[in-house]
């Protein structure tokens, strides 16, 4: 396969990258971000410093079904709770959808998430979540 020929994973549309370690081929940034973080370290044919070949069969298209699966499993998940009313309500606070969007863009978004902690909205979000994955307090 010619590099003007390879289809984009994600998309199937024609691919203008690959990976630099797996050479999977993807279109562009937002079809590389859906790539499972495995794909994008994991290395097809490493060799050990003693010679031994230590290539894996571990390729995108022998994990593509179970990684897929597993992100659409989850993702169907968030989209049911990001449904429920408790939720719905919360992102209708412009406060709130600003202060989440805060912490995904921090450079130090875990320092940032413990911060929010103490916000009373912030609480009733975390509640909803855990209600909704049946976590409980012993559990967090």
């Amino acid at each position: 396969m010619t590099a003007t020929d390879a289809i984009c994973v994600v998309c199937q549309k024609p691919a203008k990258y690959k990976t630099p370690t797996t050479q999977v081929s993807y279109c562009s940034v937002a079809c590389y971000r859906q790539l499972p973080r495995s794909e994008k370290k994991v290395e097809l044919n490493s060799k050990r410093e003693s010679g031994f070949d230590a290539s894996f069969s571990t390729t995108y298209e022998s994990s593509q079904s179970v990684t897929w699966e597993a992100d659409e499993e989850k993702e169907e998940q968030f989209r049911q709770l990001a449904q429920t009313p408790a939720i719905q309500e919360l992102l209708q606070d412009r406060f709130f959808c600003q202060e989440l969007q805060n912490i995904v863009t921090s450079t130090n978004p875990l320092e940032r998430l413990q911060q929010m902690r103490t916000h009373h909205k912030f609480a009733q979000f975390e509640q909803a979540v855990f209600q909704f994955f049946h976590i409980t307090d012993d559990q967090v």
